[in-house]
């Protein structure tokens, strides 16, 4: 994936989204997230900038898609089959913290929620994030990828895939 830096200026609340993310990550460092980590949030943030930019979003949507990037990966730290209600919970920590409006945070919560419960995105911020989590995941062009996150969910789910299983 080409790392470009898009002309849709970050909110100073998105840039302590961002340092948010990365004091979890620190904090709670887990060697098993091999694909869903900091670097991952990080790529999936740049390219939700990206593809909100290309897509002629407005400044709130394309916020909103953008904070919702920084704050999904954290629920892998917690819950790696099930990280919905602790990247949920993050975030409503985080919004606390920084006492971001009722609106906004309801739909972050929201994007978070179709998102990673494999929903068809409702909006066009969760559109946003639903283009840029699948590309980063599945389409970031290393050729690594797939391997590292079968590593990753056999390290943290503890199950072995025998090779056909994989693909």
């Amino acid at each position: 994936m080409k790392q470009t830096t898009p002309e849709y200026t970050h909110s100073p609340l998105t840039d302590k989204a961002q340092a948010f993310s990365l004091r979890l990550f620190g904090q709670k460092q887990d060697g098993r997230l091999l694909v869903h980590n900091y670097s991952f949030a990080v790529s999936v943030a740049h390219l939700v900038a990206e593809i909100a930019e290309e897509e002629g979003a407005s400044p709130e949507a394309a916020e909103c898609a953008l904070l919702s990037a920084w704050l999904l990966p954290a629920g892998y730290l917690y819950d790696y089959q099930n990280p919905t209600r602790y990247s949920q919970e993050a975030a409503r920590q985080f919004f606390a913290q920084e006492m971001v409006a009722d609106g906004l945070s309801q739909q972050v919560l929201h994007c978070i929620g179709i998102v990673l419960n494999g929903e068809t995105p409702d909006t066009a911020e969760a559109g946003i994030l639903n283009d840029a989590v699948q590309a980063v995941t599945y389409l970031s062009g290393q050729d690594d990828r797939a391997a590292l996150l079968q590593l990753e969910q056999e390290l943290a789910l503890g199950q072995r895939y025998a090779r056909p299983e994989w693909g």
